[in-house]
């Protein structure tokens, strides 16, 4: 089984993976909707590449307002899944 976990482009709107069995490829999505808990409050690596940003300056701008961020709770689930399906 090959899992890809998909960039982030544009909004977010979830972290997104491609998974192929050989036969199917499907979409999985991951849609993190506690993202304003303290504890999850944290943006993944890859979001702050993307928005070219320092976690320091994502707490000044408050660039996580909003639910439309990949957290770091999110991106480690996503590694999570891919090591487990790519197991198989």
């Amino acid at each position: 089984m090959k899992v890809n976990i998909c960039s982030l482009e544009g909004k977010y709107y979830g972290t997104r993976l491609l998974i192929e069995d050989g036969k199917e490829t499907v979409e999985f999505q991951i849609w993190n909707t506690n993202s304003f808990r303290k504890d999850t409050y944290r943006p993944s690596i890859r979001e702050l590449i993307t928005n070219c940003v320092t976690k320091k300056k994502w707490y000044e701008k408050d660039m996580g307002c909003d639910n439309h961020y990949e957290s770091e709770y999110t991106y480690k689930l996503a590694l999570k899944i891919k090591k487990k399906l790519e197991k198989e």
